[in-house]
């Protein structure tokens, strides 16, 4: 459950606190979620290169 919080699911990172969006950094599902968002239609956080170029780099 801790992961789904700290991956931007519930809470987007722009709403985050600083101390909670840097460690979401860290976590593959927080840039899976920001695809999702913009697949979606809705705003995303990270550009969509640096999206990809990170789950790329945790396969």
């Amino acid at each position: 459950m801790v992961k789904l919080v700290e991956s931007g699911i519930f809470i987007p990172l722009s709403a985050m606190p600083a101390f909670a969006r840097n460690i979401t950094f860290v976590s593959p599902l927080t840039y899976f979620t920001d695809l999702a968002r913009y697949a979606m239609g809705a705003e995303n956080y990270f550009p969509i290169g640096i999206d990809f170029s990170v789950l790329i780099m945790f396969k």
